[in-house]
């Protein structure tokens, strides 16, 4: 076989090579006999190996044209392996209807790696109203530390904010392992976080209107040191109907947990529509 692709930095391509971690990421996502996993980048098959030496059907998800030839090579005997060309922020997911439920899982490239957690939610939300689209049960994703701490972090904590509340009404998320940025070939300038997410069919707390919730998020993080009836009155066909809802508004966001968050956006929503209208 040829020598693996060199690293391309204008996508990002920092590649694991330290095997413990690899063991570790597999692990965690508890694969069955029957499983679809779908790898986002796989890279020169570090985890791919692993992969394909599970029962699960393993479909990977590659943009870069020289790793296609290389991967197509080194995984041409395992039957229960396939390879896609294509951005997967691009990758349309419905295609993958036949396979549902499915694990998701890789080692992001730094800078898409929020992109890519968010791709993966909105396709569930539509999942949850369309039983015709895959669904995603099970996410083990390698990211910047700081991004991963983000995805985890609870109310009161610095680093909560618009992702932690994001993610965490849809995902029930633990930080499995951090990796140090030596078991990275080039090496990057900041350790990597390995987060698991359990996505929730039925979430516990979630807003009626998305689109209202996440533009009130947004924008009220946008001002995160703000007390909310600041942020609030600076927003358009929001205020003034946030006045006439029971809620402490001296609050800063980051006090808010998810749920509250939830329940505050379900009193508004219901302020601006009355049951009735």
């Amino acid at each position: 076989m040829k020598l693996p692709p060199l690293p391309k930095k204008s996508l990002g391509q920092c590649f694991l090579t330290e095997r413990s971690y690899a063991h570790e990421i597999v692990a965690a996502l508890q694969i069955r006999p029957g499983d679809t996993v779908v790898e986002v980048g796989p890279g020169r098959g570090f985890l791919t190996e692993l992969l394909v030496e599970t029962p699960a059907r393993v479909i990977a998800i590659e943009i870069d044209d020289r790793l296609q030839v290389f991967l197509k090579e080194k995984f041409a005997r395992n039957e229960n392996f396939s390879l896609v060309h294509s951005d997967f922020m691009d990758y349309d997911l419905s295609n993958l209807t036949c396979y549902s439920p499915l694990k998701v899982v890789g080692n992001l490239p730094y800078h898409l790696s929020s992109g890519i957690v968010y791709k993966l939610l909105e396709h569930n939300r539509a999942a949850r109203n369309d039983s015709s689209l895959p669904w995603f049960s099970l996410g083990v994703l390698m990211m910047q530390r700081e991004v991963a701490e983000r995805m985890v972090a609870g109310s009161g904590s610095r680093v909560y904010g618009k992702l932690s509340v994001f993610v965490q009404a849809e995902a029930e998320t633990t930080m499995h392992v951090i990796v140090p940025a030596s078991a990275f070939r080039p090496t990057p300038q900041v350790d990597g976080g390995v987060v698991r997410m359990e996505f929730l069919k039925l979430p516990e707390h979630y807003p009626t209107d998305y689109k209202l919730f996440e533009r009130i998020v947004r924008f009220v993080f946008s001002q995160r040191r703000k007390m909310l009836k600041s942020t609030l009155s600076q927003l358009a066909g929001i205020h003034p109907h946030w006045q006439r809802v029971e809620f402490d508004f001296t609050r800063r966001p980051e006090t808010l947990s998810v749920g509250e968050w939830c329940g505050l956006v379900n009193q508004v929503a219901r302020q601006i529509s009355p049951r009735g209208s």
